[in-house]
């Protein structure tokens, strides 16, 4: 099943944190021709919808590149139905449906938050970026251009509030804190195995 759980609650992180939302969690495995998974989720965040939020968060391990057209066909459907699409990466993933300026794909995600750690990264046009840096010294990533207005956040959970206060001080740019709190999520739907 190329989408593992769906559920709702507040987001975590970011400028969207505390907006309630569905998380669409992907499982990263190819979509499977006539699974009906797409339909089977909309039609349980349909039944499950409180009539609050529209906001879909898409998550976790996105499907191999060879099934976005699966991808963009349920996001799509996603804005039809009314949702405001967030999608969150991996920094080392660009997909040409994330950009807002590409013919065909104008509007289909509302939010792009990229995850990066000290990999070097395709430098894409982002809304948010949340840097996971490993143990150490915390050195800046180098930030291409078309990102010069995106939220910059670092995760300060493998540094001291020492360490983390010194690279928001000396960096280029501004970053703030990613929350850290983990928010209580409901589960609307599940893979079976």
């Amino acid at each position: 099943m190329w989408i593992k759980q769906i559920l709702y609650g507040p987001i975590s992180g970011g400028m969207n944190h505390g907006i309630p939302a569905f998380h669409f969690i992907f499982s990263g495995e190819a979509y499977v021709e006539g699974s009906h998974d797409d339909a089977h989720a909309l039609q349980e965040i349909r039944h499950y919808n409180r009539n609050k939020y529209a906001i879909a968060l898409l998550d976790g391990k996105l499907p191999p590149f060879k099934d976005d057209n699966y991808l963009i066909t349920f996001t799509k459907t996603l804005k039809d139905f009314g949702y405001s699409r967030i999608v969150r990466a991996p920094g080392n993933v660009y997909r040409t449906w994330f950009l807002p300026d590409r013919p065909g794909f104008e509007g289909l995600v509302d939010c792009l938050s990229i995850r990066i750690t000290d990999q070097p990264w395709t430098g894409f046009s982002t809304n948010e970026i949340f840097f996971y840096p490993p143990k150490g010294e915390i050195f800046e990533p180098t930030l291409p251009p078309e990102n010069s207005s995106s939220r910059l956040f670092i995760d300060p959970s493998l540094h001291s509030k020492e360490e983390v206060y010194k690279f928001i001080k000396e960096s280029t740019f501004n970053w703030g804190i990613l929350s850290s709190h983990d928010l209580e999520l409901e589960i609307v739907w599940e893979e079976k195995e």
